[in-house]
């Protein structure tokens, strides 16, 4: 039966996790930004690859800006609202919970915004002004230094097998073709044997005349666009997901902050009324029926009744209604009328009566 341990268990789990995995990310954050090559030493017998992709990922840059100062800012955003459900549902502060909801609130919308809204919406409805706007970003920063959309732009090619954001003309005017006058695209876009080492099907695939046709003409927006319209049932499923986890959420922190059970007070509200109803119709069909098979009769009220008897003859025994007023010459014809009817008694017993 649902109790309130439950959503109390269950928030704390997922609160300590969140909130040790974002602290934990925060401080490796922080630990490559200083100093990437002691992470990279101190780490090479143990996690030499995962620790070597996280401490280059850790040094791109957005723009101007290093990525250190996005991920770092929404890691401690993370661990403060795992530390308000903490303190909501160990502690049972209401102010907290409270507080944990909104901030949950806040991290759900803008992720639901920026990612399923804004990018896998307009990918999959193949939206020309977020085409447009990719294809000015791509011609702007792709062949920059630790540039993270480099970095994106060149996994998508890899792992779709597509070139550019429309065609490979799109790599004309860019950083990387100023530095690489004589190609006409980069390795990624070429048929790969081994697409970890960027080896190529043929060595000369970004230059001379065969570059067209050891290469991948589709622009990688089209490809992601025809990927998703392909998993369009995958990505239903991720975002009834997503919004499911975030009204369990809400929901047991509603449930802490009422600080009663939700379903069990539901479901007992639930049987009351069907009990209420039941017993409603019980007692409407007892009375329609005994009404229905009941015979009414005028009769008079009952009355009471006074019993007199004789003490010389206790089996005389006369019954009179209360309110009965016997006259006194009736009275005493009767008791005449009884004593010469009586058998033993002498003749003259009438005028002994009487007198």
């Amino acid at each position: 039966m649902h109790t309130i341990c439950l959503p109390r268990t269950c928030l704390s789990i997922c609160n300590l996790l969140i909130c040790s995995g974002g602290l934990f990310v925060a401080v490796a954050c922080v630990w490559c930004a200083f100093n990437t090559d002691l992470v990279k030493t101190v780490n090479y017998g143990v996690l030499k690859t995962p620790v070597n992709v996280f401490a280059d990922f850790i040094n791109l840059k957005l723009g101007s800006f290093s990525i250190t100062y996005l991920i770092l800012p929404i890691c401690l955003l993370a661990s403060c609202t795992s530390c308000c459900g903490l303190l909501g549902s160990c502690c049972r502060l209401k102010c907290a919970i409270k507080s944990y909801m909104c901030l949950v609130t806040l991290l759900f919308a803008v992720t639901f915004h920026t990612f399923f809204l804004t990018v896998l919406y307009s990918i999959y409805y193949d939206d020309k002004e977020f085409q447009v706007s990719l294809q000015s970003s791509f011609k702007t920063h792709y062949g920059k230094q630790d540039d993270l959309g480099t970095y994106f732009w060149n996994h998508v090619m890899v792992a779709y097998e597509c070139c550019g954001v429309v065609d490979y003309e799109d790599f004309i005017k860019t950083p990387w073709h100023r530095d690489n006058a004589n190609a006409s695209f980069p390795l990624q876009c070429c048929f790969l044997q081994n697409k970890s080492s960027l080896q190529p099907v043929y060595v000369e695939c970004p230059y001379g005349e065969h570059s067209k046709i050891y290469s991948h003409r589709n622009g990688c927006f089209q490809v992601l666009h025809d990927h998703f319209v392909s998993k369009s049932v995958l990505i239903a499923f991720m975002v009834l997901l997503y919004l499911l986890i975030y009204f369990c959420i809400i929901i047991f922190s509603y449930t802490l902050v009422k600080g009663r059970p939700l379903i069990r007070r539901s479901s007992a509200n639930r049987i009351a009324r069907l009990k209420k109803e039941a017993l409603e119709r019980v007692a409407s069909s007892i009375s329609t029926t005994s009404l229905q098979n009941m015979l009414f009769e005028d009769s008079e009220p009952p009355q009471k009744m006074v019993r007199l008897m004789s003490s010389m003859q206790p089996n005389l025994r006369y019954e009179y209604p209360a309110n009965f007023n016997m006259p006194q010459d009736a009275f005493n014809r009767a008791s005449m009328y009884n004593f010469q009817n009586m058998p033993g008694v002498p003749a003259n017993a009438n005028s002994e009566a009487q007198n």
